[in-house]
């Protein structure tokens, strides 16, 4: 490109990444659901976080930033050749139906390779968006939901800002921001650092009963232990429990297991308080009936 257009080329990059991310954020509060973070959680948890640590914050940009980002700057066959292998691949070894991303990694694999032999065969800024949508697209899990919708958005904010830092500064700089930015998704792991969309507590009490059900549902970065205590009969608290936790430690009575379906994410982690101002004890059937009120469970009820 010559000076003035690329200067006016980066210049739009920027500012539609800043959009991008403004937008992203707004269509958050749209989106009912939560971001499911089961499986990385699980990743980080049942594995030995310097590994994961090494993996997300050395290895991952380093490898996407040279994947994408270096062949706008240089015209390696190396790389592409590379890209294109790797790709090729793991779509061989997974099957298209399973890995759509690895596709897109081929698509954007044979277009830096026509690149690198001949650089007029593909426009350069044709180039440049290509890199940002497929890096986007990889990151999907395509549910084609509002909140994949949103992931897209803010991927393809994040591919252009690391395009831009790219293009007006040095690969060596994008690397760092990416790396940046995934030691910051590190910590939150590491630490727990609590957030949420909507903290407030909800509750729904039983008019004329005197039982009252009180929960909030916790963030998945939550690195507190969990704890249920079921004093007296008379009162529930569980705190930073899963639902199967909760159900796990009530008392059978009869011996016989009532059949129900968790109506959350198995890693979903729940404050609950159940308390009873009757004198009557809470038993195990009272509970189940709270929860079912409270939209935490279903209970499967035999005719």
């Amino acid at each position: 490109m010559k000076e003035r257009a690329q200067e006016g080329f980066l210049n739009k990059l920027i500012f539609s990444s800043i959009g991008g991310f403004v937008l992203s954020f707004a269509l958050l509060y749209f989106d009912s659901t939560t971001a499911d973070s089961g499986v990385l959680y699980s990743e980080v948890t049942n594995s030995r976080f310097l590994f994961q640590f090494m993996l997300m914050v050395l290895i991952a940009p380093v490898a996407e930033e040279l994947a994408f980002r270096a062949p706008l700057i240089s015209k390696s066959k190396i790389i592409s050749w590379i890209v294109l292998l790797i790709s090729v691949v793991y779509i061989l070894v997974t099957g298209i139906n399973e890995s759509l991303g690895s596709l897109f990694l081929l698509i954007w694999g044979i277009l830096i390779l026509l690149n690198s032999y001949n650089s007029t065969l593909v426009n350069e800024k044709a180039l440049v968006l290509s890199s940002i949508i497929v890096f986007a697209l990889l990151h999907l899990d395509f549910s084609l939901s509002l909140l994949d919708v949103t992931k897209f958005i803010f991927m393809l904010a994040s591919g252009a800002l690391l395009t831009w830092v790219a293009l007006k500064y040095n690969l060596k700089s994008a690397i760092i921001v990416h790396s940046m930015y995934n030691f910051g998704v590190m910590m939150i792991f590491y630490y727990g650092l609590q957030f949420s969309i909507n903290p407030q507590v909800q509750s729904k009490c039983v008019e004329g009963q005197g039982i009252c059900i009180e929960w909030q549902e916790k963030p998945y970065f939550d690195s507190f232990d969990s704890s249920v205590t079921y004093s007296n009969k008379f009162n529930l608290k569980a705190n930073n429990a899963t639902i199967k936790l909760i159900l796990d430690n009530l008392v059978i009575s009869d011996g016989q297991k009532d059949e129900y379906i968790i109506l959350h994410d198995s890693y979903s982690k729940f404050d609950v308080f159940i308390t009873n101002n009757n004198n009557d004890p809470l038993n195990r059937d009272t509970i189940l009936n709270m929860l079912e009120e409270a939209e935490l469970i279903q209970r499967i009820r035999k005719s």
